[in-house]
């Protein structure tokens, strides 16, 4: 329903589209920033400290001038955008493994997110890499794909060589010249 109007002359409300935000921000007064030429007051729907699911969202203000006998009250709209959020992964750095003797397990493919998800590992878990150095990969799918996107992360791992093992038993004293 439109706002009461009692005054004629128009308050000068104006509110620009305000920036994008992401998924889990609360409206703030960054967005619900609309000013008017007089003194009055805005009522906002939603509200200051709301959150927004994704998409094109519609926001609204109702102002209602202090001297309402001679400006009228007036409404805006606005459109922001809420994006989904990039999910935050943690991945520490993993000791070197020997060749040979280790695979890829649990111990170097720990990552772990902000939020619940599943994580692709690449190379995949039971891998064994040559010696040298690697980079391992992941890929996060959030269990919520609605409101967070997917978010991938690298570490680099050092696989040091075997050392080889030389057995020489002390030969027999031979004469000289032999």
């Amino acid at each position: 329903t439109p706002p009461p109007t009692t005054g004629t002359r128009d308050p000068g409300l104006t509110w620009l589209q305000p920036d994008a935000i992401t998924f889990g921000a609360w409206l703030t007064a960054t967005q619900l920033n609309a000013t008017a030429k007089v003194p009055g007051t805005f009522v906002y729907s939603p509200p200051a400290g709301s959150r927004l699911d994704v998409g094109s969202r519609t926001l609204n203000v109702i102002f209602t001038p202090a001297d309402s006998a001679n400006f009228k009250t007036v409404e805006a709209w606005v459109t922001i955008v809420v994006n989904k959020r990039v999910p935050v992964i943690t991945w520490p750095q993993p000791d070197p493994i020997r060749w040979g003797d280790s695979m890829l397990i649990s111990t170097q493919l720990n990552a772990t997110a902000d939020i619940d998800g599943t994580f692709r590992y690449e190379p995949p878990p039971l891998t064994r890499l040559d010696p040298g150095s690697h980079v391992l990969s992941v890929t996060f799918t959030p269990r919520r794909s609605e409101w967070f996107t997917q978010a991938t992360a690298t570490v680099n791992i050092t696989v040091n060589p075997r050392e080889t093992q030389i057995v020489w038993s002390n030969p027999a004293s031979i004469p000289y010249g032999t």
